[in-house]
């Protein structure tokens, strides 16, 4: 398991609607990322979904950067009720949940599952970075009520 910094406490609680970051290319990627999501989250929706929302921001992160090219890209978009995780990169390889049973063993194979159970609805666009090639892959999941 990996121990991510805390997000800065200093900093103030504020209501992001939307933030973007482009990520590097690299194994410490997928914490990067948790730590922007710390960060950028309002602490309505950090108290109400901040651990599945970073369950999905790494497994998507992390498949960007196994699987895909450069640049990597994390949106987050948030409203009342759902936080939008979207990861970007320019590869066209589209992302699929394992076939079957992963079996106890495997370190790998139940990324996508993750993100399944975890959203109410995840997909995959043919939009890249900024609008160039590649895929956008993208999860919804629900803040739980107050």
């Amino acid at each position: 398991m990996t121990a991510d910094a805390p997000a800065d406490p200093a900093a103030p609680a504020v209501h992001r609607e939307h933030a973007r970051v482009v990520l590097r290319h690299a194994t410490s990627t997928p914490g990067a990322a948790r730590r922007f999501t710390r960060n950028h989250l309002c602490a309505a929706h950090a108290s109400q979904a901040l651990d599945a929302v970073l369950v999905v921001v790494s497994e998507l992160v992390t498949n960007a950067v196994e699987h895909g090219q450069p640049p990597v890209v994390l949106t987050l978009i948030c409203n009342v009720e759902q936080v939008v995780v979207g990861v970007h990169d320019s590869s066209t390889s589209e992302p699929r949940p394992a076939d079957g049973d992963v079996p106890w063993y495997s370190e790998t194979g139940r990324g996508m599952q993750l993100v399944e159970g975890l959203s109410v609805h995840w997909g995959v666009s043919d939009e890249g970075p900024g609008g160039g090639p590649g895929k956008g892959v993208w999860a919804t999941i629900t803040l739980a009520p107050a």
